[in-house]
């Protein structure tokens, strides 16, 4: 039996990324829980790939991060290698169905932008199941309401 590879997002994921990009070499603070989920899968047989779309002069950089904080790790990567799942925080996830996942696209936001309040009451966001689905629809790439 082959080993699982998990591929871990780092920005986001594994360091704070609330702020948002601060520029090369500065990092977020490690996200509460993440060296214990990770060493509960390296425990539990998991190759931990750690990946980043930053420059690639940053992953040495990320590695003594990641082992300064003890955040368990196999590699560290600045391209999506092979796995048996992805974890990231800017992923959408795509379960076969393009018209739910064109909705999940519309209304995607990472966790650390949401403004919960905020998107409750934002009155654009009720149309988008909507719309998505008669959109994706090949015989009416309409909004309903225009032939309403």
């Amino acid at each position: 039996m082959r080993q699982k590879r998990i591929c871990i997002d780092f920005d986001g994921v594994i360091a704070d990324y609330s702020q948002g990009f601060q520029g090369p070499g500065v990092y977020g603070e490690p996200l509460p829980g993440c060296a214990e989920a990770l060493g509960r899968l390296r425990d539990d047989g998991w190759y931990i790939i750690v990946c980043t779309a930053r420059r690639d002069a940053e992953v040495p950089h990320i590695k003594r991060y990641l082992d300064r904080h003890g955040i368990p790790h196999d590699d560290v990567t600045g391209r999506k290698p092979g796995a048996h799942a992805y974890v990231d925080d800017r992923a959408i996830r795509f379960d076969g169905d393009w018209r739910r996942t064109l909705v999940d696209i519309m209304d995607f936001e990472p966790y650390y932008y949401r403004d919960v309040e905020h998107y409750l009451q934002d009155a654009n966001r009720s149309y988008l199941w909507h719309d998505a689905i008669i959109c994706c629809e090949p015989s009416t790439c309409r909004k309903e309401d225009e032939n309403g």
